[in-house]
């Protein structure tokens, strides 16, 4: 799924398909994962901004999905990241 991220570099699928497979590691029994961009960023080493592209091309390619804490701003909202599992092909 993430090799069909459109206009990202192989190195850009990579990484952000590494740190997706690296953040089951933090799932909870909701397959949520309860980590701010600033914990993700230095639990990965890489920059926030970079984290926020992965995001936004995992978001975009189904395998991640953004909710926001209630009572959050949105200055410095701290996100749900829920994760989904890889597909199985049988072929």
């Amino acid at each position: 799924m993430v090799n069909a991220a459109p206009g990202a570099s192989t190195n850009t699928r990579a990484r952000a398909f590494a740190i997706w497979v690296g953040l089951f590691q933090f799932l909870d029994e909701t397959d949520t994962v309860e980590l701010n961009a600033t914990e993700i960023a230095q639990t990965f080493s890489v920059t926030r901004a970079t984290w926020q592209t992965y995001r936004e091309m995992l978001v975009e390619v189904g395998v991640i999905d953004l909710t926001g804490f209630p009572g959050d701003n949105d200055t410095h909202r701290r996100m749900r990241v829920r994760l989904s599992p890889p597909l199985l092909r049988t072929d």
